[in-house]
Formats: C-alpha cells, structure tokens, sequence
C-alpha cells in the first residue's frame, strides 16, 4: 500500500486510536467483551468498529502488561469476560489524552 493511498492513512490512524479509544471506553466502566466493541466504536463516533480478532489480541496484552484486569463472570448462565481499567491504566489513559490534546493544535493548523 502506497502512502497516496487514502486506505494507507486510515489505516495507520485506526491503529493508532484504537489503543486510545480502548482506554477511553474502559475509563468510563468495567465491559464485558461484546460491548467493548459497540462502545468504541460509539466512542469513536464510528471511526474505529474493532471486529474481536484486533480487540482481543489487545485487551491480553494490556492485561498481561496490568493497563486492564480481568474477572470471569457468569451472567444469565454464560461466561462473560469483564474488562476493567487498572490504576496503572487510568494513569495511561490521561497520558493518552494529554498527548492527543497537544497534538490537535498542529494537526488542525497542517489540515487548513
């Protein structure tokens, strides 16, 4: 894929907001896995919509790096993973929104 490609672009943006968004939504609560996907892409306002092979791979690595926890629940009789943000990733996610809010300014001056 070229870098004139508009597919190239999108695709470097979504992967970097995906992590970003990911905290975001863990932020605001704990989530099980299939609404973890319908609230980033909520959150996103559609611009990231996670299929559960990138979600996954992602969310075990932010567990085994202790950004997320996870319990096992057993609700209406099905086992659900819940995901919950830990201190150390409440701490990342602030990173993540600081950076991003000094980033915007030289982004929305390059796209005038």
């Amino acid at each position: 894929m070229r870098m004139e490609d508009p597919k190239y672009w999108e695709m470097i943006i979504k992967r970097g907001l995906s992590r970003f968004f990911m905290l975001c939504v863990l932020n605001q609560g704990p989530l099980h896995g299939y609404n973890f996907a319908k609230q980033i892409e909520r959150c996103s306002c559609s611009c990231c919509a996670p299929t559960p092979g990138t979600v996954y791979p992602v969310l075990e690595e932010m567990v085994k790096d202790k950004y997320v926890r996870l319990k096992e629940k057993v609700v209406s009789g099905r086992r659900r993973k819940i995901y919950t943000l830990t201190k150390r990733g409440k701490k990342a996610y602030r990173a993540a929104v600081n950076s991003w809010r000094e980033i915007m300014p030289g982004l929305r001056a390059a796209c005038r």
